[in-house]
């Protein structure tokens, strides 16, 4: 808790409030509004917000060998972040669900259709100043058997690579997506899945 709020806290136990710091960090985080102080609420003038949308998907495409996942990674050829490597991804279509989002995705730019498809329960959170939103993007995660052949679409990638989840710091920018592919190694690879996120297709 900041200086501010401890001081706000003191306050509210003078004024008789029974659990100052519980009620400042509920009613202060979930209302916008100041310290409750003597059973009062006051609510702070919301100027301006900024959306939060959820219009994106992400898909991480793994291969399992000698009990470690290898990861695909994409390299892009588009004037934004151009030359960065990143997972699959892209916008959600009218009518289409989520996880059909991601394997319309996964054939578009690498065309491979996992064996098995997971929603991974993990979302990647970021601001999108082009649309002045925040954006929180599912996460799936697809098992590859065999050694697959990628197929990529030029337009948006012009190469691609299999990595460890110890290499992913040395291609990825985002820490987001590192985070990402280290939560996958520990709870999709090192371990089942849980069958309740399965992806039914």
């Amino acid at each position: 808790m900041s200086a501010n709020a401890n001081h706000d806290a003191s306050s509210l136990q003078t004024a008789g409030v029974a659990d100052p710091v519980h009620t400042y960090a509920t009613v202060g985080a979930l209302a916008h509004c100041t310290p409750v102080a003597a059973g009062r609420v006051i609510a702070l003038e919301i100027r301006q917000e900024i959306p939060i949308r959820s219009f994106s998907i992400s898909a991480y495409l793994v291969k399992v060998e000698r009990g470690r996942g290898r990861y695909l990674i994409l390299r892009r050829v588009s004037t934004y972040l151009h030359g960065s490597w990143q997972q699959v991804s892209g916008r959600i279509e009218r009518g289409e669900t989520g996880w059909q989002a991601a394997l319309r995705e996964i054939r578009e730019e690498t065309g491979l259709a996992p064996a098995h498809f997971y929603s991974a329960n993990e979302i990647e959170l970021f601001y999108e100043q082009w649309q002045n939103c925040i954006n929180l993007v599912p996460v799936f995660v697809g098992f590859l058997e065999g050694d697959p052949e990628v197929v990529l679409s030029p337009t948006e990638h012009d190469a691609f690579r299999w990595i460890s989840a110890e290499e992913a710091p040395e291609f990825l920018a985002s820490g987001t997506q590192i985070a990402t592919i280290e939560r996958l190694e520990a709870k999709f690879v090192q371990h089942n899945p849980s069958d309740f996120l399965r992806v039914h297709t």
